[in-house]
């Protein structure tokens, strides 16, 4: 029996590919897993700036009917010093 060299290029087509594929299987899987660890962080992070954008619209407000808070707010408004270059 002859072997034919166009099966034996096509079995190495098939090793290769699929190598590849359960290489990109394992990065996927290892990003999928990073994702889920990353999502509740990210959660708490929107709630607390939910929470800020609340707090800092009423404060705000009050200072519509209360003066004295409005040098607060400005302050809280401004953005923070550079630090000195060294």
């Amino acid at each position: 029996m002859q072997k034919d060299p166009l099966v034996a290029l096509l079995v190495g087509a098939l090793c290769v590919c699929s190598l590849f594929t359960f290489a990109e299987t394992v990065a996927f899987e290892l990003h999928l897993h990073q994702l889920h660890t990353l999502q509740p962080m990210l959660v708490r992070i929107q709630n607390g700036q939910t929470l800020a954008n609340a707090l800092m619209s009423d404060t705000v407000e009050y200072g519509k009917h209360n003066q004295t808070v409005n040098p607060i707010i400005q302050a809280a408004l401004r953005p923070p010093a550079q630090p000195a270059a060294k």
